[in-house]
This record gives structure tokens, C-alpha cells and sequence, in this order.
């Protein structure tokens, strides 16, 4: 008897397994977390626009640096007279990734993206061991807007 159980279990997992797996794969779209990641040397599917420019890049979907590795945020005065920008702060954890991405970046460019949208991209012109990181190219209104999606987001992954 538990055999044949098994066996009509098996047989109905395996069609399921499949067709699972293969409807996944051919209609899922690539969700890329909020965090920074390297620009990709070459097209894949993950290709964003950055927001404010409307550029197009490739993006290496493996996240450098996620959320959770942030320790503070804040909105600042940019030394532009009247622009701002976000100031990012890594914990010990991002600090050490954030200086093996920018030294493995130098004249190529990293990512930041915030909920799958590409925010800024910053070409790298030497490591940064500081552990400190910054986004402008935005107004005040759309940087306080993108702090409270990180905020968010960080809140929600168990910082």
C-alpha cells in the first residue's frame, strides 16, 4: 500500500515539478533588491534606465551590497548651492564590501537600485575604504522619497 502511494505521489510531483520550474523560467521578469551592484561588461536580462537620465545599463544581478548593510542614511546639502544628496554610512560588513567592489570597479561603473529601478550609477575612479557612499543627481523631494523606500526596506529586512 505505501508503495503505491508513492508511486502515485511520484508520479504526480514529477509533471508538477516541471512545468513549475519551466513556467517560472519563461515568464518571470528579473527582479533585481535595493542595494548596490557592478554594471555588467556585457547584455544579459537585466538591463534597466536609470531614472533621471534615461540611460541604459546591464546590471550583474548578484547584490554587492543589500540594505541590511547600511548603517545610517540621511539627507545632506550637496557642496552644489542648493542640491542635495543621500549619504550612506555601511556597517563593518558593507564597509569591507563597498572597498572590494569600488577596487574591483576602478574606471567601470557600480549600480544603485531601489525596489528593481535604477537609481544612480557612478563611474568608480579609485576605492573607496571610508565605508561612506553618496547619491545626488535628484531633487531634495525625490532623494527623501528614496530614503524612506531604503529605510523601509532596511526596517523590514531584520537590520
Amino acid at each position: 500500500m505505501f508503495k503505491s502511494l508513492a508511486l502515485i505521489l511520484a508520479i504526480l510531483w514529477v509533471p508538477l515539478k516541471y512545468n513549475t520550474k519551466h513556467t517560472i523560467a519563461s515568464n518571470a521578469k528579473p527582479v533585481l533588491k535595493t542595494g548596490w551592484y557592478y554594471v555588467a561588461d556585457k547584455k544579459n536580462n537585466y538591463q534597466r534606465q536609470q531614472l533621471n537620465n534615461k540611460e541604459s545599463y546591464f546590471i550583474n544581478p548578484r547584490l554587492i551590497i543589500p540594505v541590511n548593510n547600511f548603517k545610517t542614511l540621511e539627507i545632506r546639502d550637496a557642496l552644489e548651492p542648493g542640491a542635495s544628496e543621500i549619504f550612506i554610512q555601511f556597517n563593518e560588513r558593507g564597509t569591507n564590501a563597498f572597498r572590494m567592489a569600488t577596487g574591483n570597479s576602478i574606471n567601470k561603473r557600480l549600480a544603485f537600485i531601489i525596489d528593481d529601478k535604477l537609481i544612480y550609477t557612478a563611474i568608480v575612479n579609485a576605492q573607496i575604504s571610508s565605508g561612506l557612499a553618496v547619491i545626488n543627481g535628484y531633487s531634495k523631494t525625490e532623494l527623501e522619497k528614496f530614503a524612506t523606500q531604503i529605510k523601509s526596506e532596511n526596517n523590514s529586512a531584520g537590520k
